[in-house]
């Protein structure tokens, strides 16, 4: 499965009220279990329960349009498109699988095929909000702006006629200006006025995070997956998401502390020593370059903690995922030394502390690299919303 894709949650046929072909008889409730199963995230126990239960009532077309969901959830993706294009094909008077489809094919990047489920789901119910709103999406994967903005725009005009909640719309309309070129930033918008609206909504805020991550807000994306891990600790996504933001963030950092590094130097070693008479005293151009220095990595540090804010916990679950990785870890400490040292330069004036952070960073880029790509591997595998 591509690990970008949409995240959009399905409402099954039975609580949209379209009709079941068949009638399970060895497990009437077989379909409201396997339901529960799914929404507490135990996709394999409601694949095994639903196979089980459609092997003695193949008909129940409730459950047959619940498997292909629980496939999916639980990593067999390719049974899951299978099955739901088998099932749409066999019922193509059934709405529910139709958007099932398109909901599996979305889920997997297959664009075209979610276009095709989305506009039968259309022929068959013409008011149906939930086949707009893949139809919009799958469009603007696919780069058809004009035509995915027409059924975005109908699909809010059906989902505010039928009462769908404003962050709902709010959601639909980020994901289909995720990659819009031009409209990034109003798909990033919606998000966040949909997560200003339901703050505790996991799904919400997992997505918005995963919107920042693509934008390269690094430490927007790192703020947002750890206030989803806060309240849901378990789940995968948003863990994928931290630890992919982690590796940019400290990347970043580490680079602009090099240069933070260069700059202090060249401006000691330039026209700063010599108008402070740095041969006649050089303790007073210790002094001061120290300053600078501290100055600029202290805004840097501002910056940082600006964005993630001043919740404590929010640092201690960063050095504790840290920790996970030996490099990542040795890296953070030999980090804080570098910006540490002009500050001890400052205040003793020994200007050749303002070179002997280039060192530590060198060796702290060394640490980073042994498990950035490690970091990087886990987070792909788990990054999704």
């Amino acid at each position: 499965m591509s690990d970008n894709h949409e995240p959009i949650e399905h409402r099954s046929s039975t609580a949209r009220g379209e009709a079941r072909v068949g009638h399970g008889t060895d497990d009437p409730n077989a379909a409201s279990r396997a339901r529960l199963l799914l929404r507490t995230g135990k996709h394999a126990e409601a694949t095994d329960l639903l196979f089980s239960h459609l092997s003695a009532e193949p008909d129940d077309a409730d459950a047959l349009n619940l498997l292909p969901g629980a496939l999916l959830g639980a990593g067999r993706h390719d049974e899951a498109l299978i099955l739901a294009a088998s099932s749409a094909e066999a019922h193509p008077h059934h709405v529910g699988m139709a958007l099932t489809y398109a909901h599996v094919a979305s889920a997997m990047s297959q664009w075209d095929e979610a276009i095709e489920s989305a506009e039968n789901a259309i022929e068959v119910q013409p008011l149906s909000f939930e086949a707009y709103r893949y139809l919009a999406i799958a469009l603007s994967k696919r780069e058809r702006l004009p035509e995915a903005d027409a059924a975005m725009r109908r699909a809010v005009e059906l989902g505010e006629e039928q009462g769908v909640a404003e962050t709902e719309l709010l959601m639909m309309k980020s994901a289909v200006l995720a990659e819009w070129p031009g409209r990034k930033e109003e798909g990033i918008a919606a998000a966040r006025r949909a997560v200003a609206l339901d703050p505790t909504n996991d799904r919400f805020r997992s997505i918005l995070a995963f919107r920042q991550m693509a934008m390269r807000d690094s430490l927007g994306a790192l703020r947002t997956s750890l206030g989803v891990l806060g309240s849901s600790p378990t789940k995968s996504g948003p863990r994928g998401t931290l630890l992919l933001a982690l590796v940019s963030v400290q990347g970043r950092t580490i680079w602009l502390q090099f240069a933070i590094v260069f700059l202090t130097a060249a401006i000691g070693i330039g026209g700063l020593g010599d108008l402070l008479g740095a041969r006649e005293d050089p303790r007073l151009a210790g002094h001061v370059v120290g300053l600078f220095g501290t100055v600029l990595n202290a805004l840097m540090v501002w910056r940082i903690h600006r964005k993630l804010g001043g919740n404590k916990v929010v640092y201690r679950t960063i050095l504790r995922t840290l920790r996970k990785f030996t490099g990542a870890h040795h890296a953070l400490w030999l980090q804080v030394v570098a910006a540490l040292l002009p500050l001890v330069a400052a205040v003793t004036g020994f200007a050749v502390l303002i070179t002997i952070p280039l060192f530590v960073l060198v060796a702290a880029f060394f640490c980073y690299r042994l498990s950035d790509t490690t970091m990087a591997r886990a987070g792909t595998r788990l990054y999704r919303p």
